[in-house]
């Protein structure tokens, strides 16, 4: 008889009465003896799920890092950069727990924060860059996998409405320019009303009112437009084109959301 004792911490050889008594009751062990036999160690590997993540800046993003090989207890995390592009980026798990002892295979959540940026980017491009996630004991490495991070530009969309005003020379009329951000920021920031060239701000006077409201995804500022001035004084209407702008994206990496004019019309009355 065999008995496989991996693992087995204590050996007992038992003998008991057979149900009745212990009368003419023994055992005959028949010389038993056990080999051990050396485990020989696996090299500890780690792959990564998925191997391409896109982050926010600001944001985080969670991957799957499976150990297969000999354990011998926790193992620190890093995150080097290999290609010269792209930013540092920080793990929120530096370090996983592993067996203490034995081989197989385990798999844990690994979470990496892209930090907020110095000021904001604006870039019309996403930014991809490779790194390493590197597994470490005792300041040596033990094993490490690729890992590609993209760095997502914010989706920043503009509107301003009403697009068409009518009345006199000297009235007032009442927009509302609204910014709409994905993923969303924590609260509103303020938003500014610029006409892109010297003829609109001949025409038009924009004064905000009020605090911007909604959410971070959806930002609202109303703005008072005044028509001070026809550009000739035979007009019927007047033109104006402005960006609508938000005060402060900082720390993200941006598009140049503002290359997109808002185009305003007012029909002259009497």
């Amino acid at each position: 008889m065999n008995v496989n004792l991996t693992g087995a911490r204590e050996l007992r050889m038992v003998v008991t009465n057979g149900g009745d008594n212990i009368d003419y009751d023994h055992a005959d062990w028949a010389n038993p003896t056990i080999t051990c036999q050396a485990i020989q160690n696996q090299p500890l590997t780690m792959t990564v799920s998925p191997s391409t993540v896109e982050i926010f800046h600001k944001h985080t993003a969670t991957v799957k890092a499976t150990f297969s090989g000999t354990f011998n207890g926790p193992v620190n995390l890093s995150l080097p950069r290999v290609s010269p592009d792209g930013s540092v980026l920080t793990l929120q798990t530096s370090q996983v727990s592993l067996p203490a002892s034995g081989t197989g295979t385990v798999t844990r959540d690994v979470i990496i924060e892209a930090p907020s940026l110095p000021g904001s980017l604006g870039d019309l491009a996403l930014l991809t860059a490779q790194y390493r996630l590197v597994a470490s004991q005792g300041g040596q490495e033990r094993t490490s996998a690729p890992l590609t991070v993209t760095e997502k530009l914010l989706t920043v969309s503009t509107s301003l409405m009403p697009s068409s005003l009518s009345g006199p020379v000297g009235a007032t009329r009442r927009v509302t320019a609204t910014v709409t951000v994905s993923p969303a920021l924590a609260q509103p920031v303020p938003i500014t009303l610029l006409g892109t060239t010297q003829s609109t701000n001949d025409v038009f006077t924009v004064v905000p009112v009020g605090a911007p409201y909604g959410d971070g995804g959806t930002m609202k500022q109303d703005f008072d437009v005044t028509l001070i001035a026809l550009l000739f004084s035979t007009d019927t209407s007047a033109y104006g084109e402005f960006y609508v702008q938000a005060d402060s994206f900082s720390g993200y990496r941006l598009p140049y959301y503002g290359s997109t004019a808002r185009s305003l019309t007012w029909t002259v009355q009497p």
